[in-house]
């Protein structure tokens, strides 16, 4: 029951007054949702720039415990006592809905809302697009500063993260998204993965750190949230998924402006294929109340030297009371032009030859008839050959009985040779096969004819 109160307790909230930036119609509040969220703004807190109206809000109690910001708010405490979803992001979609009105109380009273978040984790996505949805609801402008999960972890993961960020896109006014995979490429995650995280962290922070300043502070050079949002919210869906890149510097003298640039430039995230992919660019300068235009030119002049040919630059300049002698520089990269799709070159097809038939003139009807007739006479002489082949062999064998001679009296004697064969009544073997068993059945041979056997007398 104790460790219930607790949680009940830190649900329940108050807006530090003290903490708010800008006049009342410029209010800016950041959000930290879940772990990677809450390590970013820690990282504010850290460097010595909570001077915003900052809030952490998880389903872990141990993870918001363990923060240095000041607001807190946990969520579903009565379905997971504090434990957090364990990856379930079935149990995180019921702890969103059943939390909807705590979540419109967090971001209630603001104009401008950051929300820093690590997708793939199932708090960070199905809460974060129902907090969006909320401030949204209210007219609250919504920044939100997402990272993707690393490329080896689970498939399910992967997938949530993308749909999750497809809604944060549709429903919030710019999306900036940096990947965790350019922590692999780090020096400083070669030996310490944990100081590969904190570099990450370190860079979400300095970038939200910039965003806030273009938002709640006024400056000698002025960025507005449009200059922001035609940057990182011109994406609808996930074309692209990475879309910014981040450096950070800080020289103690305002007037080694080089060295500024250089380690601002000189950020692990800004390879060669980052400056491939990279089209436009916000720089956020820093300084104390002795800042002057002059300065501001040299920056922009050394820092024009460093980037690409014709590379847009928004530039915003601000004073900053905790400055000092000392210049801040943070300049993001942003992606705002999906890959076009390659066009592939079709051969053009090879044009079909012409037969010959094509150029001989078809025959007229008088030919094709003549033609005709003329194979009718062949087909036909051939066949009265092949007929003659067949019989005359069979001419040869003829007996003399066969070449009976007719009489028919009161004329002249005419020869007439028979063409067939005729079947004798006499003792030979022509009503049979020769050389075959004769037919005996019942005493009787029935190869004879029936006359025979019976011995008929026969009249002509």
């Amino acid at each position: 029951m104790r460790e219930n109160k607790r949680g009940a307790d830190m649900i329940e909230f108050k807006i530090d007054e003290s903490q708010s930036n800008g006049s009342p119609a410029n209010r800016l509040r950041v959000i930290g949702l879940g772990q990677a969220g809450i390590g970013a703004l820690d990282q504010i807190v850290m460097y010595g720039m909570d001077r915003y109206d900052m809030l952490v809000v998880d389903t872990d109690q141990q993870s918001i415990e363990g923060s240095v910001v000041k607001q807190r708010l946990l969520l579903g405490a009565e379905i997971t006592r504090g434990l957090g979803c364990g990856g379930d992001h079935e149990v995180a979609a019921e702890i969103a809905t059943a939390c909807s009105d705590k979540l419109t109380e967090a971001v209630s009273g603001c104009n401008h809302l950051i929300l820093s978040v690590g997708l793939g984790g199932a708090t960070a996505c199905m809460v974060a697009p129902e907090l969006v949805i909320q401030a949204s609801k209210q007219g609250i402008r919504t920044i939100v500063v997402a990272t993707m999960p690393f490329s080896f972890e689970s498939r399910r993961r992967q997938t949530m993260a993308n749909k999750s960020l497809e809604r944060l896109r549709r429903c919030a006014d710019s999306v900036l998204v940096f990947a965790n995979d350019r922590i692999t490429t780090l020096p400083q995650a070669s030996g310490n993965i944990r100081q590969g995280f904190h570099v990450i962290n370190q860079l979400a922070g300095h970038s939200i750190e910039a965003l806030a300043q273009i938002l709640s502070k006024p400056g000698l050079i002025q960025l507005s949230f449009a200059d922001v949002r035609s940057l990182y919210g011109r994406l609808t869906n996930n074309a692209i998924t990475e879309n910014c890149w981040a450096g950070w510097s800080e020289v103690s003298s305002t007037k080694d402006i080089k060295r500024l640039v250089d380690d601002a430039l000189s950020s692990p995230l800004f390879t060669e294929e980052v400056w491939s992919q990279a089209d436009h660019a916000i720089v956020c300068l820093s300084g104390g109340g002795d800042l002057s235009l002059v300065q501001v030119q040299n920056m922009l002049a050394e820092l024009q030297k460093r980037l690409p040919a014709d590379f847009p630059v928004a530039t915003g300049a601000t004073l900053e009371e905790t400055c000092k002698s000392k210049l801040r520089l943070t300049v993001l990269l942003a992606r705002t032009v999906a890959p076009a799709t390659p066009i592939v070159e079709m051969e053009p097809e090879p044009e079909p030859q012409r037969m010959v038939h094509d150029t001989v003139p078809l025959p007229s009807l008088a030919e094709l008839q003549e033609n005709a007739a003329e194979e009718s006479e062949v087909e036909f002489e051939e066949a009265a050959e092949t007929d003659e082949e067949l019989v005359a062999p069979l001419r040869g064998k003829a007996t003399a009985a066969n070449d009976a001679s007719v009489v028919i009296p009161g004329k002249k004697t005419k020869k007439y040779i028979a063409k067939q064969e005729e079947l004798q009544f006499d003792g030979s073997h022509r009503g049979r096969f020769e050389k075959s068993i004769e037919t005996i059945y019942k005493g009787e041979n029935l190869d004879q004819p029936t006359f025979r056997r019976r011995k008929l007398a026969i009249r002509l």
